[in-house]
């Protein structure tokens, strides 16, 4: 089934903030919130990646509490590897979750070494934030600054089929000769066939022919 492209944050010109060196701050896990704008099913998700070991990434598509918007429960995911270094990449969910527009959802990956992710400063996708989470589970956006990872979303669509132009069986209606005038062409040529009789009975007797 085709998608339609909804959410996008497409600048990615620095690797994503490491906080890991503040105090009691190792982190666990990266975020990104955003919020939909269509609503159906989100098949699939891409991400500006780079590996240095074709590891195997993990994106977990959550919801957010609906007070701090951050990161919650699992709703889908997937794990696939960064195939295009420094560029998006597709993380497609075998089992789409069906989002629904307003609402807030997460991109949640787990931290690792072995691969890091890109995105941009000054805050460039509004109706979202980029969250880093510690040891203790917390999830801040602080450490991050006004990070945002390059990120797009996709959501499947239907397309209703064009209805076919209805041709009708039926033949046109003709013409009918009224129930009164049935047998009229006949009748015609009788009333002429006696107004013709009637002049050669008047023209006989004016020439005298009528008394023969």
């Amino acid at each position: 089934m085709p998608d339609t492209l909804d959410q996008s944050q497409t600048v990615a010109n620095i690797a994503v903030p490491d906080p890991a060196n503040n105090v009691d701050n190792g982190r666990t896990y990266w975020a990104q919130t955003f919020t939909a704008g269509l609503s159906g099913p989100l098949d699939r998700v891409q991400l500006v990646c780079t590996s240095t070991s074709n590891a195997s990434i993990t994106v977990y598509l959550t919801d957010t509490n609906s007070n701090t918007k951050m990161p919650m429960d699992i709703l889908t995911q997937t794990t696939a590897t960064c195939s295009t270094s420094g560029g998006f990449n597709d993380f497609v969910f075998s089992s789409p979750y069906s989002v629904t527009a307003g609402t807030v959802y997460a991109l949640m990956m787990p931290w690792s070494s072995a691969y890091t992710f890109d995105g941009a400063t000054n805050d460039l996708s509004p109706a979202g934030a980029a969250y880093d989470r510690n040891i203790y589970s917390a999830w801040d956006s602080a450490n991050l600054g006004a990070f945002d990872f390059a990120f797009n979303t996709y959501v499947e669509t239907s397309t209703a089929p064009t209805p076919s132009p209805t041709v009708s069986s039926t033949p046109p209606p003709t013409g009918t000769v009224p129930a009164n005038n049935a047998g009229g062409a006949p009748g015609i040529l009788l009333v002429f066939a006696g107004l013709a009789a009637a002049a050669a009975f008047m023209t006989m007797r004016r020439y005298g022919l009528g008394r023969r």
